[in-house]
């Protein structure tokens, strides 16, 4: 009620107006065609990304998938790739990461080189224990508070209620945010028994020694490739790439500095 309030004073001042339900600034012509048509785009990327999720939900030591930036916002471009932001248990980082590669790449489905357009982007994870994403934040950064506030968990298990509350850092910047309440083990993949069996039994084996040496050998086998590769990208801030056994993440192309430059200079403008 509040934003609607906000909303309605803010178009008696001229600031921004109504099409069929749709907001914009009132400066600029109405885009609610190529709005309508990116959110059809997302409906297509959402399906393939479900598609994965449901492969993905037989791997050890998942523990939230969830989409992000515009497929998320139901505004990706039509050749646009799809983001996903994953959880993994505490100390199976690498394991989980290398797993998850496998299978997608396996499938044709993920992003790499010149493959990008409807593709699964797999460059930004994270471990259960280490949720809070505040320390990446630039000051200020307002696209990464949307990014926190919008993910669309696709597959929960008993993680996206914490990731709330640790990032309670967004209420600041968006007070009204909307959340997702989680009532069961899944949102919107409701895995059957059959996949929780498979993941239980491979959680189980390698939950020790086994798991403690094969998580060691992912992270040895994978840290210099890693490593080559970003030797190869242009990397613009300290917070755009982090490597290390509690995150990875891996966005060579972050643009977050220049948006928060353009966004705080519309405000100025318009305000």
């Amino acid at each position: 009620m509040l934003v609607q309030v906000a909303l309605e004073n803010l178009r008696l001042l001229g600031k921004v107006k109504n099409y069929n339900g749709y907001w914009q600034l009132a400066d600029k012509e109405s885009y609610l065609a190529y709005r309508l048509q990116r959110s059809r785009w997302a409906i297509a990327k959402q399906k393939r990304a479900m598609a994965g999720i449901k492969l993905i939900s037989f791997l050890p030591f998942v523990r939230l998938v969830s989409l992000s930036n515009t497929v998320a916002w139901d505004a990706p471009s039509k050749d646009s790739d799809i983001d996903l932001f994953i959880v993994a248990k505490s100390g199976r980082l690498y394991l989980t990461r290398l797993l998850v590669t496998l299978l997608v790449h396996w499938r044709g489905w993920r992003r790499h080189g010149k493959y990008t357009s409807n593709r699964l982007c797999l460059s930004f994870y994270a471990t259960d224990q280490n949720l809070g994403l505040q320390d990446f934040a630039y000051k200020p950064d307002p696209y990464l508070a949307y990014w926190v506030a919008s993910i669309m968990p696709l597959l929960d298990r008993f993680v996206y209620k914490n990731y709330l509350s640790s990032n309670d850092w967004v209420n600041a910047i968006l007070p009204n945010w909307h959340r997702v309440i989680i009532k069961n083990d899944y949102y919107l993949h409701r895995a059957g028994n059959f996949s929780k069996r498979v993941q239980g039994l491979l959680e189980f084996v390698l939950s020790g020694r086994l798991g403690d040496w094969t998580e060691s050998w992912a992270h040895s086998w994978q840290l210099p490739r890693i490593k080559n590769y970003l030797s190869t990208q242009t990397i613009n801030g300290p917070t755009d790439v982090v490597i290390n056994d509690k995150v990875i993440k891996m966005h060579t192309n972050d643009r977050r500095q220049q948006l928060a430059n353009k966004f705080e200079a519309r405000l100025s403008e318009l305000l």
